[in-house]
């Protein structure tokens, strides 16, 4: 059985003091073992979402179970680092994989995947792995992973095939082939398929992900999307016309042609739907299963999606609307909350790992977010609130790279954002004064002191 919650919360509350005293990370809370066996986990992972749009999947956004996480974040803003992060528990400069056309760097011997099977637990990916998937190599099942549908080379909406375990199988143009509906049938058929081991769920399909204009013809024109493409959608750094306090690169582009983006965020927002019904296909057959109380359920996206913000089209940029993820978990064993302390992609594997009781086989630069799932109260220090988030990209230059960013690092805090560029310009935000990132502050004099404190949580967090 477990703990009672208070119990339970005071023993990780001083284990992450001890820790922390000790200048170290901390201490993992201690394993869940309940009557029905150890959870089962379910990671729903969407494909380039901009965070605004989860207002518009009804189902999902509708739920009230969820702990909602308001400051999530990514640590490289880009599909495949930041899937190799979430897989690892590692920042992308120290597992590697840094840009789309690395994922072929990343070791596949130490993951959630390995670690969780070697607690005993039975794992399946369905959907997209990492970005070049099989790597120029014959397809193959990497290690730890029990069931394997992978979209094989670039995913698609249709014309795609999936290494189903050990056979290639090719989908058509039809509209039963749309992937992401695919892939939520053999989300279904695992769960449904499950023994008494508990299993792990990574649920990966392309969606949104561009071409933007491929939703199903079930949500073609929704009514549910409606008012997206209007200019009351609009943030107030949307194809932003004085970027004068903005880095060269960003002065260069062009300012977004608005109707284009907003239908392209119209379209997105149809796409999601496909998404949503997967949500509530995955929550039907885990209650179906009679093992949805002893379920925890992961959604978030990769990166987000800037939709024409500060005249970004895409991703890849430090500002808000590229690193943010929508964060919702739904831990069955303590009341939902809204949590405010900052968590990012890198503490998702430690995270799981801590809630199998599984062991990390490699350095982890996340945490477990258990203690902030939990009942009671929060612990008083969090570490990613007290050090901030590094932030980083490898910068223009790859051969998968036409975005013209420079390489940066950065570091978001709760208050505050510092970006040092390869160029050597400097950002600094003041998101409680700026929440849409107009004015850039670095240099000035009403904030030297706290350009130089962000620098130097910059330069710890670089140096760990």
């Amino acid at each position: 059985m477990y703990p009672s919650p208070t119990v339970l919360a005071r023993v990780v509350v001083v284990a992450l003091l001890v820790a922390l005293a000790a200048g170290g990370q901390p201490a993992q809370s201690a394993s869940k073992v309940e009557a029905d066996g150890p959870p089962n986990i379910v990671l729903i992972l969407s494909d380039d979402q901009a965070p605004d749009l989860l207002a518009k999947m009804p189902y999902t956004n509708g739920r009230s179970d969820w702990t909602r996480f308001g400051n999530a974040f990514v640590n490289n803003p880009l599909c495949c680092p930041s899937r190799a992060t979430i897989l690892s528990g590692q920042y992308s400069h120290h597992h590697h994989v840094e840009e789309n056309d690395q994922g072929g760097r990343f070791d596949e011997r130490s993951t959630v995947a390995t670690w969780l099977n070697s607690a005993g637990y039975r794992t399946g990916l369905v959907g997209k792995y990492l970005n070049g998937y099989p790597f120029g190599r014959a397809l193959y099942k990497p290690t730890g992973w029990d069931s394997w549908y992978a979209f094989t080379s670039e995913p698609q909406y249709y014309n795609y095939s999936l290494f189903e375990n050990s056979v290639k199988r090719s989908y058509g143009s039809e509209v039963s082939a749309y992937s992401t509906d695919v892939l939520t049938s053999k989300a279904v058929s695992f769960i449904k398929s499950s023994s008494d081991d508990p299993f792990f769920l990574y649920y990966a399909p392309k969606t949104p992900h561009n071409p933007f204009d491929i939703a199903t013809p079930r949500h073609l024109n929704d009514p549910t999307c409606a008012g997206v493409a209007s200019s009351s959608w609009d943030r107030p750094n949307f194809a932003e016309a004085d970027v004068s306090d903005k880095p060269r690169w960003v002065q260069k582009r062009p300012i977004p042609t608005r109707t284009i983006e907003r239908t392209h965020r119209r379209q997105q927002c149809e796409m999601l739907l496909s998404l949503d019904d997967g949500v509530r296909s995955i929550f039907s057959a885990l209650s179906s299963k009679g093992v949805l109380d002893n379920t925890v359920v992961i959604y978030m996206t990769d990166n987000g999606y800037a939709n024409g913000a500060h005249r970004v089209i895409a991703k890849r940029c430090a500002y808000e609307e590229c690193i943010s993820t929508p964060l919702l978990i739904r831990y069955p064993f303590a009341p939902n909350r809204s949590v405010e302390s900052i968590a990012s992609n890198v503490d998702i594997a430690p995270t799981i790992a801590d809630i199998a009781g599984a062991t990390p086989t490699r350095p982890q630069d996340g945490y477990s977010l258990v203690p902030l799932l939990q009942a009671g109260s929060p612990p008083p220090v969090w570490p990613n609130d007290q050090d901030g988030l590094l932030i980083h990209y490898i910068g223009f230059g790859t051969s998968a790279d036409p975005s013209g960013i420079p390489l940066y690092w950065g570091v978001r805090t709760r208050d505050f954002k510092y970006v040092e560029l390869s160029t050597g310009e400097r950002e600094l935000y003041d998101l409680n004064a700026d929440p849409y990132e107009l004015q850039n502050r670095a240099g000035q004099t009403g904030y030297l002191f706290r350009q130089a404190e962000m620098k130097a949580k910059l330069g710890r967090l670089k140096s760990r």
